[in-house]
């Protein structure tokens, strides 16, 4: 809710945009306050664009490594099937694309290990977000083509 504190002041032309958060500051969940510039070609002027509902919501993909937690995630890459094992229980698992849109969600049994079938990803990078009795942990997943 605003009041909205502006932590980066630097003007973002990407369509992908990864933030570092500032220590202290922990959610998994964040707002963005948006507004779009554009050229519009017809008069040849850049405009602003700034909606009603221009708070984006987002989800936090990464976090701070949990101390004394080691996860392994094998073959990586991989075109059929992953191992996630680690030294605590996995609760589930997150597959996120890197455009920020969550793929797959995968519940465990609470084992120290989990099987994903990645199968029906398509090539490209992933972020795993592992949820485990300790907390939630990140991991990079490379799917390949064969």
């Amino acid at each position: 809710m605003p009041p909205f504190n502006k932590l980066n002041t630097s003007d973002i032309s990407d369509t992908v945009y990864y933030d570092t958060i500032t220590s202290g500051i922990h959610s998994n969940y964040y707002s963005y306050y948006l507004t779009t510039i554009f050229n519009d070609p017809v008069i040849n002027v850049f405009q602003c664009e700034s909606p009603p509902g221009d708070t984006l919501k987002v989800t936090s993909l990464s976090v701070a490594m949990l101390e004394g937690t080691e996860v392994l995630v094998y073959p990586n890459p991989s075109s059929t099937d992953i191992i996630i094992t680690g030294t605590v229980s996995i609760h589930g698992c997150e597959i996120w694309n890197t455009s920020g849109q969550m793929v797959d969600l995968i519940r465990s049994d609470n084992s120290k290990e989990l099987k994903l079938n990645v199968r029906k990803l398509a090539p490209g990078v992933y972020f795993l977000r592992i949820q485990t009795e300790k907390g939630v942990i990140t991991r990079k997943l490379f799917r390949s083509a064969r």
